[in-house]
This record gives structure tokens, sequence and C-alpha cells, in this order.
């Protein structure tokens, strides 16, 4: 656009290329420089010119970046599922070939003769001894086996008969004093006054002659009958009562305890318990039978703990002491 000479206002030549946009702000420009450089009264205001023409749309602005997604809408529920259509006919099924005959099996030959065994071969010499390993180290000793029980004791020898009396010296006198006699005869007694004690005199020393004129000791009576080097046994599963041949045996039991019973035994009997099991065992006092505990005044029920083993003696009618090693 050139300018005109008419107020400095520039108008579009004929030959510019119309812009009208362009052109509007253009002259806006020069009329608002000319007012500013003349100002004047100000005139009436002009009626109002009709709106211009609408601008060609400028360029598309470059795209925006593209906006978070949004959340999956819900899931519409599933249609109906269509009617199944019918099923085909099956087909026939085809004719099954006829099998082939077996073809005949032929004849087994007949078996070889079997040969005849070769010969033993000839038998190597003996190879040298080895050398003699080592002697083993000696196992560790076992363990002591238990005692056995102690045989009873034998009974008592009889009494020897006492010595006759010593023959009784002839009747001497006697010096009554509180000090000894001087230069007495053999035979010459002396009641001391100090212990009121009779002394003889023996031709060396003064003596009591009751402590001398003692009769002869009687023979010693004859040893009593060893008792039995074993003691046989009696083994038991199940609760046990005892039985007269039990005397001098021992009743090895695992399970059920033993009762003593009355009315069975006598004086002096004897009989040995042994429990047989990792269990406590009862010994049961029966019906009319005192059972003492030794050494106690207790008497009742016994219990015998494991492997435990106690001795039951007839002291009287019915009466029994009890003792022996793991018994309560």
């Amino acid at each position: 656009m050139a300018p005109t000479t008419d107020h400095n206002f520039r108008y579009p030549a004929l030959s510019d290329t119309p812009n009208v946009p362009r052109d509007i702000q253009a002259l806006a420009v020069d009329i608002a420089a000319y007012v500013d450089a003349h100002p004047g009264p100000q005139g009436v205001q002009g009626v109002q010119g009709t709106q211009g023409l609408q601008g060609t749309q400028g360029l598309q602005g470059r795209q925006g970046t593209q906006g978070v997604q949004g959340t999956q809408g819900v899931q519409g529920t599933q249609g109906l599922q269509g009617i199944q259509g019918p099923q085909g006919t099956q087909g026939t099924q085809g004719v099954q070939g006829t099998q082939g005959t077996q073809g005949i099996q032929g004849t087994q030959g007949v078996q070889g003769t079997q040969g005849t065994q070769g010969l033993q071969g000839i038998q190597g010499t003996q190879g040298t001894q080895g050398i003699q390993g080592t002697q083993g180290v000696q196992g560790t000793q076992g363990t002591q086996g238990t005692q056995g029980v102690q045989g009873t004791q034998g009974t008592q020898g009889i009494q020897g008969t006492q010595g006759a009396q010593g023959i009784l010296g002839t009747q001497g006198t006697y010096i009554t004093s509180a000090t000894a006699p001087s230069s007495p005869l053999q035979g010459l007694g002396w009641l001391n006054l100090n212990d009121g004690r009779l002394y003889l005199w023996s031709g060396t020393e003064w003596f009591e002659p009751y402590n001398n004129l003692t009769g002869l000791q009687g023979v010693q009576g004859i040893q009593g009958v060893f008792g039995p080097s074993t003691i046989p046994q009696n083994s038991q599963t199940t609760s046990y009562t005892l039985a007269s041949t039990d005397v001098g045996k021992h009743i090895s039991i695992t399970t059920g305890g033993v009762t003593v019973p009355s009315s069975v035994f006598n004086v002096g009997d004897n009989i040995m318990i042994y429990n047989n099991s990792s269990s406590s065992q009862t010994i049961t006092q029966g019906s009319g039978v005192t059972l003492r505990f030794a050494g106690t005044s207790s008497f009742g029920n016994r219990t015998l703990s494991q492997y435990g083993l106690t001795s039951i003696l007839c002291v009287a009618s019915n009466v029994f002491v009890i003792s022996g090693s793991g018994l309560s």
C-alpha cells in the first residue's frame, strides 16, 4: 500500500492487493497520528460505520498434547446366547473286513544231543598266605553281673554242755585290814577294807578268787549245716499267691504282684521275691496275715521297685517280716 498526500493518510492504491484488515489498521494508525498533531474541537460523533468484512480465518494452531485417557466405561451385559442348532445325525459305521486265516505253525525241529563235558582243568597252585592283620582293640569289659541271692543261714549249732565246776579249795584264814599284809603265806586271805573285796596270796601276787576259779569252758557245739548253694526259681508273669512249695525258692515276677496268704507257712519258712521288670510290684498282705516291715513298726502292703529284691520270713503263725532292696 502506497501512502497518499492527503493529510499524510495512507490509502490503498488501485494497484494494491486488497487486504481490508491491514488497510484499515494502517488508516487508523495515520488518523490517530494526525489527531494527536492537530487537536481540534471534538466533532459530532459520526454515524457508526458498517461492520467490516470478517477477515480470513487464521492458520490452525499446533495440535495440543493428548489429554489423559478417561476411565473405561462399565462393560455392557453379555447378550443372550443363541439357541444351539440341532446336532447332525451320525454317519453309519463302515463294515469291518473279515480277518484272514492264521497260517499253519511249522513243526519244531529235533533238539540236538548234548555235547560231552570238557575235562576239568588242573588246579592252580595255592597262593602264599597273606600277612596276618593286626590284632583288633580289645573290647571294653562287660558290666559285672548282679550278685547272687545270699543263701539262707544254716541252723545254729547245739550249745555245748556247761563245764564242771572247779574243785573248791581248802578253807583258809584271812586278815582284815586297809593295807596288804606283809610276808603273807601262800593261800592267805585278805579282806581289803578300802574296796570290800577278798584277795588271796598266790605266793607271788594277790588275786581275786572269783576271777580265777571259773569252771572249764564247755565243748563247742557242732557247726550247723550250710544252706543250699543255689536258690531255685519260680518264674511268674501274672499276679501270684505264694504256696508252701515256694519255701526256699525265689519268685521272679514281671507283672501283677505277689500275695502272702494265711495258714500256709510255718515258723522259719523263708521266700525271696525278685521284681523282674521296670515297673513297681505290690507285695500284698493277705487276709488274716500281718506283714511287718523289718526295722520299723509298720505293717501292711509293700511296694517293690523295679528290679528290687526282697525276703519274707515267717516268724510266727501268720506273722511275717519283710526286708530287702528297693522295698518301701
